[in-house]
């Protein structure tokens, strides 16, 4: 990753996505004419009932490509909680390391000082 990461665009989307917590829910219900697999939902609890923000195509659950789906949609999830942590947590660093630019220099300003003082007290 070679350019830097843009916080404003991340902190747009995740203000705009539906509030959190997200959940990775089996939706399966049975029915004649879809009874061919499972449907992963990601979902928010609102007012005592879930409503579903995102699925995944009906998989039954020992084709091969259930455990990733459940494990794709868990991290999609997941990313509702996790997006603003990672966020708060650049912004942490980002922090710190201007504090910690700042510091040092400063601490050249004083070594400067130091070393002219230096000069100055051989020359006398």
């Amino acid at each position: 990753m070679n350019k830097p990461i843009n916080l404003v665009e991340i902190k747009r989307r995740e203000s705009a996505a539906t509030k959190g917590p997200w959940f990775c829910v089996d939706a399966y219900t049975p029915n004649d004419e879809y009874d061919n697999g499972e449907l992963l939902c990601i979902s928010i609890y609102e007012d005592d009932h879930a409503d579903a923000i995102a699925w995944s195509d009906r998989i039954a659950p020992n084709d091969k490509q259930y455990q990733s789906t459940v494990a794709d949609m868990d991290f999609i999830a997941n990313a509702r909680e996790d997006i603003p942590a990672l966020i708060a947590e650049v912004e942490r660093l980002r922090n710190e390391i201007d504090y910690l630019k700042r510091s040092m220099k400063i601490e050249e300003m004083v070594l400067d000082v130091a070393n002219q003082n230096i000069k100055r007290l051989k020359l006398d």
